[in-house]
């Protein structure tokens, strides 16, 4: 590889990350025969595709992707001969491995076209899954496993230096650690897609994986971090280690939308809602480049709004992102907040309205859109009730992490007159705010007295049942009580089609595992 293509590349994952986009593009189409330029060329047109959803966009990226595969294979094709050659005359002739001989030079070419080839199909994968042309991800998936499967055996035996090594250790540690973790964390109805591909998730090694490939330096290394950063914020809720990663990244990247955007919804999701807003508009003012981002980044500058029941502040951010996106990301869910926000502000009429417009942009099996389509759909039935009202200002102050003024909300809805399923709603919600301050006792009260009320539960309303249940088996995990644990979830197991099922399932299993230990 030409060390001036090498030289520039530190430049490249500069402009890359720091959404120079433009920039970033001219520097990788100075070198079209090089597999890490096209395949950081791709991966900026999946990024682009994935949020604006339009059919130029998706024809762009799956262009490149063709563009980037056939330039790894050829390396592949290319180099594979000329490393096993060169490998058994420097044997015969005595020549010891030094890090950069002439076959370890062509191993190492020969690897990064694998790793770049099992990358870009990983990114095609991805592209079929969100057409859901579920047979052709599969396929891609199992393609670009086996090619990142081969790539790591012989990755594993190598010793010392050797040629790209950062980058070969960065990009294959990635690609095998995003498999062995996402496969542990699949949702229920895509099992299938790991019995395709032949292996059993590994959540631990995946993290391991994940952790080493950001270790190396090499040009995979920054989305690795954010990979990481991810799963140690949102699955295993280790804010302090997730925030010290996210901020590494901010000050590395101190231009980038993205990474702005994710530390956005983590210091959300920790209830630092200053914190979160202020890098939202970072990231709005460093996404202009990019209209859909830009868009995406509003939204979520509205939701704070929305947690912070700013009802009319969130509804004109809310109505600016419905009436000019591409994409069908989150738009239900957007449209249902929309909603909820002229309910709260006593426009029942335009409340109304919002819920019905979103409807036909629910998809099957993505939560944020099922739970949309059922309350847009109650709504529409039988408007809002005081104490529905009640529970969503309660909710979000759950997820604002203010667990008593969200006890307050639901204390005084008890107060009034409640039927029989309000209850069940209401004492599930206050259990879940006494489990996050550590009132198990309490809290296992009302999971298990919201757990009697199934009986007058609506369909709309099934989801207290396994959202109490899981949240008993957590706590029965952390007092010990581990049989209490299995028979909870055991029951958990038989409800499906409720609200935020696949967030649920994700911490059945983690709780199961526990349970397991």
């Amino acid at each position: 590889m030409d060390p001036a293509e090498l030289g520039e590349l530190e430049r490249a994952i500069s402009l890359h990350w720091n959404g120079d986009w433009a920039d970033a593009e001219a520097l990788y189409l100075k070198y079209p025969k090089n597999p890490i330029y096209t395949s950081m060329w791709a991966e900026l047109s999946v990024i682009k595709a994935g949020l604006t959803e339009t059919k130029d966009d998706i024809k762009d990226a799956r262009t490149r992707l063709g563009k980037a595969q056939a330039v790894a294979r050829d390396m592949q094709l290319a180099q594979k001969p000329i490393w096993q050659k060169l490998e058994k005359e420097e044997k015969k002739a005595g020549v010891s491995a030094g890090g950069n001989t002439p076959s370890e030079i062509a191993r190492s070419l020969y690897l990064m076209g694998k790793l770049v080839f099992a990358e870009t199909t990983m990114l095609e994968a991805s592209m079929d899954f969100k057409a859901r042309d579920y047979v052709k991800a599969g396929f891609n998936l199992r393609s670009s496993w086996k090619q990142f499967q081969q790539a790591f055996e012989i990755i594993e035996k190598l010793q010392g230096q050797y040629p790209l090594r950062e980058h070969i250790i960065s990009a294959s540690n990635f690609g095998v650690g995003t498999f062995h973790f996402a496969m542990s964390v699949v949702p229920p109805q895509f099992k299938w897609v790991v019995e395709a591909i032949g292996f059993e998730g590994d959540r631990d090694k995946g993290l391991a994986e994940v952790k080493a490939a950001v270790e190396a330096n090499g040009y995979r290394s920054p989305i690795s971090m954010f990979a990481l950063t991810m799963i140690q914020n949102f699955f295993y809720e280790d804010f302090a280690t997730a925030n010290a990663s996210i901020e590494r990244m901010l000050t590395m990247f101190p231009r980038s939308a993205l990474a702005q955007y994710l530390a956005g919804t983590m210091y959300r999701k920790q209830g630092q809602a200053e914190r979160s807003s202020q890098l939202f508009n970072e990231a709005h003012r460093n996404s202009a480049e990019f209209l859909q981002l830009q868009l995406f980044v509003e939204s979520e500058i509205g939701y704070n709004h929305f947690l912070l029941l700013e009802w009319q502040a969130a509804r004109e951010r809310l109505e600016h992102f419905l009436a000019a996106t591409t994409s069908q990301g989150f738009k239900a869910f957007i449209g249902w907040q929309l909603g909820c926000c002229y309910a709260m502000l006593g426009r029942d009429a335009d409340a109304k309205a919002a819920m019905t417009a979103l409807l036909p942009w629910v998809r099957k099996d993505y939560d944020y859109d099922e739970f949309s389509g059922r309350r847009a759909r109650l709504y529409i039935r039988s408007g809002m009730s005081e104490v529905e009202k009640a529970l969503v200002i309660a909710t979000l102050h759950f997820e604002h992490t203010l667990f008593d003024e969200a006890i307050k909300v639901v204390d005084q809805a008890l107060s009034g007159n409640t039927t029989e399923e309000d209850k069940g709603c209401l004492y599930r919600q206050k259990a879940q705010c006494l489990q996050s301050k550590g009132q198990h006792d309490e809290a296992i009260q009302l999971y298990n007295a919201a757990v009697a009320t199934e009986k007058a539960l609506q369909k709309e309303n099934i989801y207290v049942i396994p959202h109490s249940l899981v949240g008993l088996a957590e706590i029965y995990v952390k007092q010990g009580k581990k049989d209490l644990a299995k028979a909870a979830i055991k029951k958990a197991r038989t409800y499906s089609g409720y609200d935020w099922e696949q967030l649920n399932v994700m911490k059945l299993k983690k709780a199961a595992q526990a349970a397991e230990a």
